[in-house]
């Protein structure tokens, strides 16, 4: 919000009280009235840019709290504990209400998987496992997730974040959704992050696999040719 809006209640606070003065009306009355539009104007400032919120120290739970819809909803409960974890102010966990969440905030936190493993709620556990395996870069935890699809995702964020395809092998077909080429899509956003034309090779799928050289060449203003190595590039390989 501006400086204009910051002060503005407090600028009419002491202009009517000066009035009242110079004026010889300062008395009970007057003042209530004085603050009730003091008051009344600072909730406008705080609606129209945000007064009351920076007054709170930043990272307190207050103004982590401040524009959450459902906060005492599980959903609620985990944008509370992502948004602590942003502010980098761990101590704030205890504040949560969910006893799963809170343990793996702390979690998150300290960056302890095993702590992670004492939460019994799956969704929980699952996201406690994932955020401390994306916080590391460490593909391997990401095996511990219990949620197959959850895992995809893992996997495919460190992947993409580490330009490194050979950590998109660690993905398997999602039973309930087997036709969806979770792994191709892996190394094509590898590729098409990288503009790499070698890292198309490594896609099983033919659409995906011209997809992929299609959407590189139009990037890098190439010329289009599809044809397959006749060989999968070690690249692709899982180490």
């Amino acid at each position: 919000m501006s400086f204009v809006f910051k002060v503005l209640p407090f600028l009419v606070l002491v202009a009517l009280l000066v009035f009242l003065l110079l004026t010889k009306r300062l008395n009970k009355k007057n003042i209530l009235i004085v603050v009730v539009i003091f008051v009344c104007l600072w909730y406008a400032s705080d609606k129209a840019g945000g007064l009351i919120s920076p007054l709170f120290r930043k990272g307190s739970f207050e103004t982590i709290l401040a524009g959450q819809e459902f906060p005492n909803s599980y959903l609620g409960q985990m944008s509370l504990a992502e948004n602590i974890l942003e502010t980098e102010s761990a101590e704030l966990c205890e504040e949560l209400s969910d006893q799963y969440l809170k343990k793996a905030c702390l979690a998150i936190s300290d960056l302890d998987i095993s702590q992670c493993k004492i939460i019994i709620e799956q969704d929980t556990f699952d996201w406690c496992i994932k955020q401390i395996a994306s916080h590391t870069q460490n593909s391997g935890a990401c095996h511990e997730i219990i949620d197959k699809e959850a895992e995809y995702y893992c996997f495919f964020n460190i992947a993409v974040s580490k330009e490194d395809p050979t950590i998109c092998q660690g993905i398997e077909p999602i039973e309930y959704r087997p036709k969806r080429p979770h792994r191709d899509w892996c190394f094509m956003r590898i590729a098409l992050k990288t503009e790499d034309k070698l890292i198309c090779e490594c896609i099983k799928e033919d659409r995906a696999y011209t997809d992929c050289n299609l959407r590189i060449d139009q990037a890098i203003r190439g010329s289009v040719e599809y044809n397959r190595l006749g060989e999968i590039p070690d690249i692709c390989q899982k180490k």
